[in-house]
C-alpha cells in the first residue's frame, strides 16, 4: 500500500474478491483518522473511527452493489439484518435509531434537507424566469 500511495502512513482495510469484483479498499492517512471499528462483509466495507482535527466520529462505508435491482434489494436485505448500529453496535441499525438516539446525525441530515429545499426553491424561480421571460 505505501508503495501504490507513495507514502507510509497510510492505513487501509479491505473485503475480498466476490465473483467479479476486485473487492473494496478502503485507505486513511495514519493520524489524521483513528480507526475505532470496522464491519467487513461481502460486498460491504465500513469503517468507524474519529477525525482528529475536529475531533467527530465517522463511518465512512463502500458498498458494490449488484447490478440488478432485484439482486441488490436482496442484499441490502441481507446485510441489514446483520447490521448492528455503528455509534453504539448493541441495537439494529435502524433510521428511527440513528436519528433518534444521535442528535449528530439528526443535525446533519436537518442541514441536508434545508439545502435541498432551497435548491427546490431555486430551480422553481428559475424555471418561473425562463417560462416567463
Amino acid at each position: 500500500m505505501e508503495k501504490c500511495w507513495g507514502m507510509q502512513d497510510v492505513e487501509w482495510m479491505h473485503v475480498t474478491t466476490r465473483q467479479n469484483s476486485g473487492g473494496l479498499i478502503l485507505t486513511w492517512k495514519e493520524g489524521v483518522f483513528i480507526m475505532s471499528n470496522a464491519i467487513a462483509m461481502p460486498r460491504w466495507l465500513c469503517v468507524i473511527g474519529e477525525i482528529q482535527e475536529i475531533q467527530k466520529v465517522c463511518a465512512v462505508c463502500l458498498v458494490y452493489a449488484p447490478n440488478s435491482h432485484q439482486e441488490r434489494l436482496t442484499m441490502w436485505d441481507q446485510q441489514g439484518n446483520q447490521l448492528k448500529c455503528p455509534f453504539c453496535t448493541a441495537q439494529k441499525e435502524t433510521l428511527s435509531h440513528i436519528l433518534m438516539s444521535y442528535p449528530v446525525s439528526w443535525t446533519i441530515w436537518c442541514i441536508i434537507a434545508r439545502i435541498w429545499i432551497k435548491c427546490y426553491q431555486c430551480l422553481e424561480t428559475l424555471d418561473s424566469i425562463l417560462k416567463n421571460g
